[in-house]
């Protein structure tokens, strides 16, 4: 379908549109990596042919017809993550490294990930009663499914 790649202006003026067509493909390659990390099978989108521009909430008309970008940005990251760390963790393939030294990188990549949340995405202090948006909670629970992927959730890695 092409949709990897980006439309140009002149084929599709409306900004609207092609930031729409933008953030479905995004999504569609979320779900793959998380589809993926959750049954232990590699991903079927390669990083390396994706030439489609990253989700933006720049010169839209209609913002309140899209989410922030940030969260699937940061979404976007969360899954290259995750299926860089099953691919590096639980592969058969040879490594440079030790099984330990695979392990420690992603737990550094993930909580550097954590770390570079805005306070937007941020769960908050423990035992806060504020009631947070589902996309925050669904992105800390991807967050723990990363950091174990074979057992149940749990506060952070």
């Amino acid at each position: 379908m092409g949709m990897h790649f980006n439309i140009p202006n002149h084929q599709l003026r409306d900004r609207d549109a092609r930031e729409h067509r933008i953030r479905i493909w995004w999504t569609a390659y979320i779900l793959d990596r998380t589809c993926a990390s959750k049954v232990g099978m590699p991903v079927t989108i390669q990083d390396d042919i994706i030439l489609v521009s990253l989700p933006s909430d720049e010169d839209l008309e209609n913002r309140e017809d899209f989410g922030i970008a940030e969260y699937t940005l940061q979404s976007i990251a969360l899954a290259r993550l995750a299926a860089g760390s099953i691919r590096s963790i639980y592969s058969r393939r040879k490594h440079d490294k030790s099984f330990s030294q695979r392990v420690q990188s992603a737990l550094k990549d993930l909580t550097k990930w954590m770390e570079s949340l805005s306070l937007e995405l941020q769960l908050g202090e423990k035992g806060t009663t504020i009631k947070l948006p589902d996309r925050v909670i669904f992105l800390h629970l991807r967050f723990n499914q990363a950091c174990y992927p074979h057992r149940q959730p749990v506060p952070h890695c």
